[in-house]
């Protein structure tokens, strides 16, 4: 039958047949590409729930961590105020201790205490108040403060402070060429400088209102030995008495009373001369050729050999070169409390910064160790109260400074009674005030 087929009939069944398989075969394969398509859209839907998963569980662990963050932070809020709790607490038990033992400490040991710290509070301004005055001058100035006050000072202060300097230094060399020198000569510088020193210290005082310091038994002292040479001869008990005062109390003055050879302050560098001097002149009178006095009253005396003073009558010492000195000294101690505390007390009670050597010892009694050492005895005798203080005003205080200087005066007499007697033990002396 095929072999009967046209050509034509049987080219169009070999398309029809051609067709139907390839029909079939794009069908087959439509089918395949839309199972792939719905596959790999399936897998990136998985992708996606996987990706929006791990999100969530970022966003999960974060929360997680915050959260967490939080806990810890209130923890350690929680802990923070609980360790603050128990600090405070052991603080206020440490405090009751310490207040419990200190009071017990007190209780036991506060005397003991109290005096440690006065001492070392004493000893502290001690040191420092030695040390300002080796530098200022003052034991309460600064050095700071001395500095700005030399920078503000006008330059003819400052020429002045250079004059005193050149003059204090020259001084010096002065008086040891005397004394080495030509010992019987020094008085004539001794009666050229002394009236000099006593004008500077008025000038000096009246400014400072303290004028009644030159009342002080040093310039009475003073007055003696310019008296001793210039009106009366060797042979008179006025030059025993003269050496008594000079290397007696005017000389102790020095240590006592700290003075020292500043040369650039003028106050203290003639306190230390006035008190030096009279010391200087009676060595010089007791121990070498003193027939160049100029002794004004010498026609009233008998004549007598030439250093009557050095070698004569007056070498054996007894009781009357004691009695005598006291008696001249109690002369002078009465006039000057009439003066004081009598004649001039009104000018006292209506101007408070007047200043006498009662009212500055009383006041600054740290500052000198003889002031300071009555006033420790007096506390322990029980004549003051143990926390008692100098006043100025008071009768007892004013008892115990004329009490005390006489005793002090009485004692350094003994001191020049001993220097007296020998040259080596005078120049010990004299060396020991250097």
């Amino acid at each position: 039958m095929q072999e009967n087929l046209s050509e034509g009939e049987f080219i169009d069944e070999h398309f029809h047949s051609n067709t139907e398989y390839s029909a079939n075969e794009y069908i087959s394969s439509n089918e395949e590409s839309q199972s792939n398509d719905e596959n790999y859209s399936q897998l990136n839907n998985i992708s996606k729930e996987e990706n929006n998963q791990k999100s969530q569980r970022s966003k999960i662990v974060k929360i997680l961590r915050s959260l967490e963050d939080l806990e810890m932070r209130d923890l350690h809020d929680v802990v923070r105020e609980k360790m603050k709790e128990r600090r405070m607490k052991l603080l206020r038990l440490l405090e009751e201790y310490d207040g419990s033992l200190s009071h017990l400490l007190r209780a036991e040991f506060g005397d003991v205490i109290r005096s440690t710290q006065r001492k070392i509070e004493d000893n502290v301004q001690k040191r420092r108040g030695a040390f300002r005055k080796k530098i200022t001058g003052v034991e309460n100035k600064r050095v700071r403060d001395m500095i700005k006050e030399k920078k503000q000072e006008a330059p003819i202060i400052r020429l002045l402070d250079s004059i005193t300097f050149t003059c204090g230094v020259l001084n010096v060399g002065v008086c040891e060429f005397f004394v080495l020198q030509f010992p019987q000569w020094f008085w004539l510088w001794y009666m050229l400088i002394t009236p000099l020193l006593i004008a500077i210290k008025i000038d000096f005082y009246k400014g400072l209102k303290w004028l009644y310091f030159t009342y002080d038994f040093c310039y009475f002292a003073n007055l003696c030995c310019m008296a001793a040479i210039m009106l009366f001869p060797p042979q008179s008990i006025i030059h025993p008495v003269s050496f008594f005062f000079a290397n007696g109390p005017l000389a102790m003055a020095i240590p006592v009373w700290r003075n020292s050879l500043v040369f650039h302050d003028i106050d203290r560098l003639s306190s230390t001369y006035i008190h030096i001097f009279p010391a200087l002149i009676t060595f010089c009178l007791r121990w070498h050729s003193n027939d160049t006095l100029p002794s004004l009253f010498k026609n009233f005396y008998e004549p007598v050999e030439p250093n009557t003073f050095s070698n004569g009558n007056y070498s054996e010492l007894s009781t009357f070169f004691i009695i005598y000195p006291l008696i001249l000294y109690i002369i002078w101690q009465l006039l000057y409390l009439l003066i004081t505390e009598v004649f001039d007390k009104l000018y006292f009670d209506a101007d408070p910064e007047l200043q006498s050597s009662l009212i500055y010892l009383s006041t600054h009694s740290r500052s000198n160790a003889l002031a300071k050492f009555v006033l420790i005895l007096m506390r322990k005798v029980g004549i003051f109260q143990p926390k008692e203080e100098y006043n100025p005003t008071s009768l007892k205080t004013k008892l115990v400074f004329v009490g005390s200087q006489f005793f002090y005066t009485l004692a350094c007499f003994f001191i020049a009674w001993i220097v007296y007697q020998d040259y080596w033990y005078h120049v010990i002396y004299l060396v020991y005030l250097f």
